[in-house]
């Protein structure tokens, strides 16, 4: 089931003139009094759809990657065929989007003097071997006569949403939209190389590959995160238990250990090493005083209870993304003048 809604313009200029020449829009189905004027407003890869204000009826259309597909549009005009100026094919939105939100857009214009032009709105490079033929038929209505556009196209890549629009006007700006909310699932994996940019952390230059709609990879591997701007994610740092200070490494294995638990063989956490500790403060204590008998070792009872204070927060620069800004747009005027200088 292919839900559709539609949306009606007018412009200023037929308002000024009161409709006294034409005010209906072109349709691929019914016109604004709900009459059907179109059969068949529609063909996308051989599966016929019937148009009407508010919904069409067919199974769910998907369109594989690198595949060719052939949609054909019937569009009439109570001015007849030659009076329709512009239509537009957009694909990929999401619901709440509009036309104009897409990035993949087909447009095709006719001049009053039936010059045709093709344009394409595709800054992602997701759109190849489009192809716009026009001609005239029956409506399958009556006398009607239809414009009909053929358009060839193929995917190079996924898009975000499903939904489909299409937009219409005539030589006086008389215009109909329509949203086909469940539209064309594309599918497959993307022909197009990743998206390559770059985004700054702690004041370097970080070159990116794109691997999601909001995520990203540098060179190193380390994963980034589009919130207004591009940050780098935090690492958790696990230190390995093993002793690393390379004075320790040689006492261990000189000692016959090479693992975690001491040069005695407790852990800290152990209630044998409490114990060792305890006999050898004593013992230290003895010998200590022995050397130092007017030695007052009072205030270092406590040693065990010693109290932590959390430092103030800081505030750290580099994580405002205004400074981040800032300190790109200055590496960009680096760049280019070291660039001029050259």
């Amino acid at each position: 089931m292919l839900c559709l809604s539609s949306v009606i313009y007018q412009n200023a200029y037929a308002a000024d003139r009161k409709c006294s020449n034409d005010c209906e829009p072109p349709t691929l189905g019914l016109d604004q009094k709900g009459k059907r004027m179109v059969n068949d407003g529609i063909t996308y890869n051989n599966q016929v759809i019937d148009v009407t204000d508010y919904s069409a009826t067919y199974q769910k259309i998907t369109a594989g990657i690198g595949k060719e597909n052939t949609v054909k549009f019937r569009i009439y005009d109570n001015w007849g065929p030659d009076n329709v100026e512009h239509f537009e094919l957009a694909f990929g939105l999401v619901n709440g989007q509009t036309l104009q939100d897409s990035k993949a857009r087909i447009i095709w214009d006719r001049s009053l003097l039936n010059e045709e032009k093709t344009t394409l709105v595709d800054p992602d490079n997701v759109l190849e071997k489009v192809t716009v033929t026009s001609g005239t038929e029956k409506c399958d209505v009556g006398k009607n006569q239809c414009l009909t556009l053929i358009i060839h196209h193929t995917f190079r890549a996924p898009l975000e949403g499903d939904v489909v629009a299409t937009n219409i006007w005539d030589h006086y700006k008389n215009a109909w939209q329509n949203y086909y909310n469940h539209g064309i699932h594309i599918t497959g994996k993307s022909l197009n190389p990743p998206k390559s940019f770059t985004a700054i952390n702690d004041g370097k230059i970080y070159h990116l590959v794109k691997t999601g709609k909001d995520t990203a990879v540098d060179k190193f591997g380390d994963g980034w995160t589009l919130d207004v701007e591009w940050s780098k994610n935090l690492k958790k740092v696990i230190k390995s238990p093993t002793v690393m200070d390379p004075n320790k490494l040689w006492a261990l294995e000189h000692l016959g250990r090479s693992d975690d638990v001491g040069v005695f063989g407790y852990k800290r956490d152990q209630v044998e090493f409490k114990e060792y500790k305890n006999k050898d403060m004593m013992q230290k204590d003895v010998f200590t005083k022995t050397l130092y008998p007017g030695l007052k070792a009072v205030h270092f009872l406590g040693i065990d209870n010693i109290k932590s204070i959390a430092p103030k927060e800081r505030s750290d620069k580099l994580a405002d993304f205004k400074v981040i800004y800032e300190m790109k747009k200055e590496a960009e005027r680096a760049e280019l003048l070291v660039k001029t200088k050259q």
